[in-house]
């Protein structure tokens, strides 16, 4: 495996995919009330220093760079990295909060975890 694979593919990665995956997975794992807590650190986080905290350990701070434009660019593809990390660091936050909310309250569904 090469220095620049090991970088792409290391331990960073998996827990920036692992955490990504749990994100996702969240309207089933969590109540609502923590994902709403976790949007608002999230985009926080974003306002405050204007990075994510796991894109800089794992790629630097590189211009618009998320984890899906770096990897979706690592396998040919050419997403318009701006509007790639406005959607994915202030719209899907909510969506998944939103989705969130139908399960848990319209659906009446209780978290599997918390």
């Amino acid at each position: 495996m090469t220095k620049q694979n090991t970088k792409m593919f290391g331990l960073m990665f998996w827990i920036h995919l692992i955490l990504i995956i749990t994100a996702y997975l969240s309207p089933i794992l969590f109540n609502w009330k923590y994902i709403l807590i976790g949007v608002i650190l999230l985009i926080s986080q974003y306002l405050l220093f204007n990075f994510d905290i796991f894109n800089k350990l794992q790629f630097g701070k590189e211009e618009y760079l998320t984890f899906y434009t770096k990897y979706l660019e690592y396998f040919g593809f050419r997403p318009n990295r701006k509007k790639l990390r406005i959607f994915m660091w202030y719209i899907m936050p909510f969506i998944i909060l939103i989705i969130a909310l139908i399960w848990q309250i319209i659906f009446d569904k209780i978290p599997l975890i918390f």
